[in-house]
């Protein structure tokens, strides 16, 4: 028991270095977390684009086993940060800083644990866990964190505060509230919101303050695979997936819910959106088709925030996905 009381101090520990060590309060950037349409995970590698010299955080299977791996934007000097052979290594996130990462592992029986890992270390380790969760995002401050915990469906979004308490923000028995994303000036958490079915796709995206306290303020209607909201960096607008139209789309809307509009139109899933740190771009996963691939495999693409000027900065025939930027200020 004594041995127990102290590894859960040390964890607790470690996750206050994680989270208070910030040179000052930043914006962190998204661009794709793993979906929560498990068909959908897919790759990301050789990525050409460069946003201010900065650095990509996702995951690969390249060694036969998802873990978590960085590269430049320019998709050289590939570095392998996790080496954790559990579970299934997947969706990691950057500090505020780019000092910390927190990604979870699924394991089987539907079991996911969140864990916490330095983003310089020279060379890769297992991480320490943190809590049961998926799905983390820093607050802008990176002082908490929220993320998404259940089972077969029926998830909560809870936020872990430096002292390493936790806080369920949603309380809805029975229902599905999943990945959460913190707005830019961290007063408000967007998730999606719908009824507690396994991977269902009958989702809308709702918003809620900063503390979880009601009423949630639902932007999207409809039901129709309403997810990954993620807030532009300036706040103003939102990006999200939605198969409102038969396939899985990337659509974009005001922060309050107004002129939705969408901006992809593939035959194939295009999924993941974030933003690049100027709010100029949005990344994206396409789901391809090829000789090879007649199943479909994913690609990163980008696109003008209009939707416009779309194409494709992937073509890997690796298993990787969910990559995340950090401005090149912080690295």
């Amino acid at each position: 028991m004594k041995r127990l009381r102290l590894l859960i101090l040390f964890s607790v520990a470690i996750l206050v270095i994680g989270i208070t060590t910030y040179l000052a309060p930043a914006r962190e950037i998204h661009p794709g977390h793993a979906s929560d349409y498990p068909a959908l995970d897919g790759p990301l590698s050789n990525a050409t684009v460069s946003f201010g010299g900065g650095k990509l955080l996702f995951f690969s299977r390249r060694g036969g086993q998802a873990q978590i791996w960085t590269m430049n934007a320019d998709g050289s000097h590939e570095r392998q940060i996790t080496c954790n052979n559990d579970g299934e290594v997947v969706a990691a996130t950057w500090s505020p800083d780019g000092q910390s990462i927190i990604f979870y592992i699924a394991f089987p029986n539907n079991i996911q644990k969140l864990y916490l890992i330095g983003a310089n270390e020279e060379s890769c380790g297992p991480g320490t866990l943190l809590t049961e969760g998926r799905f983390a995002d820093w607050s802008p401050v990176g002082h908490k964190i929220a993320f998404d915990r259940g089972s077969l469906g029926v998830r909560d979004i809870y936020v872990m505060y430096r002292d390493g308490s936790v806080v369920n923000f949603t309380n809805d028995p029975g229902e599905r509230n999943t990945r959460p994303s913190w707005s830019p000036d961290g007063k408000r958490i967007a998730f999606a919101h719908g009824p507690g079915v396994a991977d269902g796709p009958n989702l809308d995206i709702y918003v809620m303050d900063e503390d979880g306290s009601l009423p949630w303020n639902q932007l999207t209607f409809g039901a129709q695979g309403n997810n990954g909201p993620r807030f532009s960096p300036d706040g103003r607008k939102i990006v999200f997936q939605s198969a409102r139209d038969g396939n899985i789309e990337i659509y974009v809307m005001n922060a309050d819910g107004a002129e939705q509009t969408r901006l992809t139109n593939y035959p194939g899933a295009d999924a993941f959106p974030n933003w690049s740190p100027d709010g100029q771009k949005i990344i994206f996963h396409r789901q391809v088709f090829d000789l090879e691939h007649p199943g479909g495999i994913n690609q990163l693409f980008i696109m003008n925030a209009d939707g416009s000027e779309k194409r494709a900065l992937t073509d890997s025939r690796w298993e990787d996905s969910m990559p995340l930027l950090i401005p090149a200020q912080f690295l």
